[in-house]
């Protein structure tokens, strides 16, 4: 027992030294952490029966990774269709948070195409099982194997293959009224009749009573049946119309004797839902306000007076006139000017989240905390990225662009692979536990953004070196 423990030892630290000839250069430097980072000074050989363990990375345990990776917004205004949307965070939200938040923004808050990035990268949560899977035969390195259940050499590695596809919302409603405040007052509508009439010396008074009509045309864009809702001065909501062009009427009533010249002010609201991952998500466009006004429209004129019929008198009449003015928001000019949807979805954010950024985090929590069960302690992380680099030096290297899960999966990984695996796992486990509670903006640069993930060849860059800090909580 002791010689083959003092065999598989030495074969450790060979791969090890390899790892630190070929890439020294080029490995990152951790922060201090208060867990202990050094292995004891004498380790002691393993005692007791050899274990077979198994561990495994299967479809909860990404999707799990997948809504718990931390995030900030970095870019809501790009026009396209590349839009880096979201950024990692150890001090972030949960994605499953930030997605929620996103796709609720309203069409004044996110473009177009930073929207579709966002809801083509939210089908991850319908991630399935794909039938792929590897498995690596990898011997545990136990810092302190008394506590090391799976001191044993018989311990399997299966990673499992999943698929995604995007989500396809619909952007955010915006809305406005389609004609001008000059137009909609020529098309004011006056409905009156003379209420009495006096005569003052050579004066002849009349008075009208009536109505002043007018229907305000509302264009409605995007959404997911959008409706509009309008609240009359101030009073109970109603909905007016959904979808495309809607009409409010508004009508107002004056008395020109009374001296009594009504107005009415309407505030307008569109409203949709769209539901994802079970949580209804509603967003709105508030609209602003518009206002009818009735008013007095003094005209003169001449006639036979009331009392003296053979003379004549000034008329004046008392007549009603009707105004119209509105306080609208327009849609930002992105509503009408954007990125072409087809170009966002040429790329599979959603898998790409799955197979890339989701998948590394995930596997860096499942398998430090499988050891840490085990009874790996705070040793743990750096058991993980022993076995992680005995899976790297058991694949072919290869100059092909991989994701994370297809180097596993494949069984080929480039350099750069071999790096991230070899040490993401010390720097996942020690967690900052400060967490901010709102979702923050950050337009900055994009060097550490991922979404979308899945980018053109000549784009994509290995990135995701950044994603992993800090991990475990």
């Amino acid at each position: 027992m002791k010689a083959s423990w003092a065999f598989w030892f030495a074969a450790a630290l060979i791969a090890m030294y390899a790892f630190a000839v070929l890439f020294y250069p080029t490995l990152p430097h951790f922060p201090p952490s208060p867990y202990p980072v050094s292995p004891p000074a004498n380790p002691t050989l393993p005692s007791g029966p050899t274990e077979k363990a198994n561990w495994s990375f299967p479809l909860p345990s990404v999707l799990e990774a997948a809504s718990s990776l931390t995030v900030d917004v970095n870019n809501l205004t790009g026009y396209g269709p590349f839009v880096p949307v979201f950024r990692e965070d150890p001090l972030g939200i949960p994605m499953k948070e930030a997605m929620v938040e996103v796709l609720g923004l309203s069409a004044d808050q996110i473009s177009p195409a930073a929207f579709w990035s966002a809801s083509n990268l939210a089908g991850y949560v319908d991630a399935t099982y794909d039938g792929r899977n590897a498995t690596y035969y990898v011997s545990p390195f136990p810092l302190d194997p008394a506590n090391l259940s799976i001191a044993g050499y018989n311990l399997s590695l299966t990673f499992y293959g999943f698929s995604a596809r995007p989500f396809h919302y619909k952007y955010p409603p915006s809305a406005n009224i389609s004609l001008t405040d000059e137009k909609l007052n020529e098309m004011i509508s006056v409905s009156e009749y003379v209420v009495t009439e006096e005569q003052t010396g050579n004066t002849v008074v009349f008075y009208y009573a009536g109505t002043v009509s007018l229907n305000v045309p509302i264009n409605i864009y995007n959404g997911s049946d959008p409706c509009l809702f309008v609240s009359k001065n101030g009073g109970g909501v109603q909905k007016v119309g959904c979808g495309g062009s809607v009409i409010d009427s508004m009508q107002v009533s004056a008395n020109t004797y009374a001296g009594v010249f009504g107005s009415e002010t309407d505030s307008g609201v569109v409203n949709d839902s769209i539901t994802w991952n079970g949580t209804l998500i509603r967003r709105e466009w508030v609209m602003g306000s518009w206002t009818l006004s009735s008013e007095p429209n003094i005209t003169l004129g001449s006639g036979p007076c009331l009392e003296q019929p053979n003379e004549t008198c000034t008329y004046e009449y008392y007549q009603i006139a009707g105004s119209f003015t509105s306080s609208v928001s327009q849609p930002p000019k992105w509503v009408f000017h954007h990125a072409p949807e087809s170009l966002v979805y040429a790329n599979n954010y959603a898998e790409g989240y799955i197979d890339g950024p989701a998948y590394y985090y995930g596997v860096a929590r499942s398998l430090s905390s499988y050891i840490r069960e085990k009874g790996g302690g705070d040793y743990s992380p750096w058991e993980a990225v022993v076995l992680m680099g005995e899976v790297g030096l058991s694949m072919n290297v290869t100059n092909a662009n991989l994701s994370y899960e297809q180097a596993l999966l494949s069984k080929k990984g480039t350099r750069a692979w071999w790096r991230r695996s070899s040490s993401l796992f010390p720097s996942t486990s020690f967690r900052r536990t400060g967490r901010r509670g709102s979702l923050r903006i950050k337009r900055t640069s994009s060097a550490s953004s991922f979404l979308p993930l899945t980018r053109p060849p000549s784009l994509r860059e290995n990135r995701t070196s950044r994603f992993f800090r800090e991990a475990l909580p």
